[in-house]
């Protein structure tokens, strides 16, 4: 017998020898596992997709850039009294250069509707910045309170934490409050970290007898501050979020309110970084997620081609003769 005779009996006695009974179930059910871990994993991969779409959707909605068609002086889009035609509760739009806040102000006659109402009106978790119940919309009052979400990238008033920074409130001293048909600036002084049930700085019922101790008060509570000679009859207001993780914790920002208005030193950077590749600015635990999901099915694809060369090994040491 040739040895090519031989080595093809070998094969067609390789071949012709079936797995016993229960090694097919056993090799079944071990299949049936290992799809299974797969189904789990391309499920968890496909849930972290449609959360990281999800959440950019949200982001992307909260985002200043939704609402930039309706910000005064922005012709020729689509002008600010549109946007108040819409919503009759906008009244004001508010600015901090140097961040992006850059939203439109609302009004009602409670500080709950725009916890999650945005400014045209409709449902949204992250709401609308707002001004308190108790302040009129002309900002007569000697001392306003706007209050924001703190969200994650730099959404609604989530950049006030920035100023928790001595070299950023250092360097970012003005913004721009338009209301009443005319633009007035900003000139930040104070930043504050408060309780939210702090009533000696969440106070809209300065008079001009306490106004002089109120702005003391401001000055001793706050962790950065600049002199900008505030007097008797100066009007302040208090952009106010919450701090992220402590429940009753708020970020303040005190301004001026300043009938001038000042020039945005940091326009050319913003322009500079509109239309960035979104994924760029996702957090980086997404990246982490998504490292570890692809990590974990390499893994088992490895392990796949692992298992069907020892299943082969096997077989062959037992069935050759």
């Amino acid at each position: 017998m040739s040895k090519v005779q031989e080595n093809s009996e070998k094969q067609n006695k390789y071949e012709a020898v079936p797995l016993s009974a229960a090694q097919r179930v056993v090799r079944f059910l071990d299949n049936v596992l290992d799809y299974l871990i797969l189904f789990m994993i391309l499920m968890a991969v496909l849930f972290g997709v449609f959360s990281l779409w999800d959440n950019h959707n949200m982001y992307q909605s909260a985002s200043p850039t939704v609402l930039e068609t309706y910000k005064p002086d922005k012709e020729p889009y689509r002008s600010f009294e549109e946007l108040k035609k819409i919503n009759p509760d906008v009244f004001a739009w508010v600015t901090v250069y140097g961040t992006k806040i850059d939203y439109p102000v609302t009004h009602y006659k409670n500080n709950d509707k725009y916890i999650n109402t945005d400014a045209l009106g409709k449902f949204a978790l992250y709401g609308c910045p707002f001004l308190d119940y108790k302040n009129k919309e002309d900002f007569s009052d000697l001392n306003n309170i706007i209050y924001g979400h703190h969200m994650d990238q730099h959404m609604m008033f989530g950049d006030l934490d920035l100023f928790r920074e001595k070299n950023f409130f250092v360097t970012h001293k003005y913004g721009d409050l338009c209301y009443g048909d005319r633009h007035h600036g900003l000139q930040m002084f104070a930043f504050i970290e408060a309780d939210a049930y702090d009533f000696s700085i969440y106070n809209t019922d300065v008079t001009t007898d306490v106004q002089k101790d109120y702005i003391k008060h401001i000055y001793g509570a706050a962790k950065f501050s600049r002199d900008i000679s505030l007097k008797t009859g100066d009007h302040v207001v208090l952009l106010s979020t919450c701090a992220g993780g402590l429940t009753n914790r708020r970020y303040i920002v005190a301004a001026k309110i300043c009938d001038k208005t000042f020039k945005d030193p940091f326009a050319d950077q913003a322009k500079a970084k509109k239309g960035k590749f979104f994924l760029l600015t996702l957090p980086k635990w997404w990246y982490i997620l998504a490292g570890v999901a692809l990590f974990i099915l390499l893994l088992f694809l490895w392990r796949q081609k692992k298992k069907k060369q020892g299943e082969e090994e096997t077989e062959h040491e037992e069935y050759d003769p």
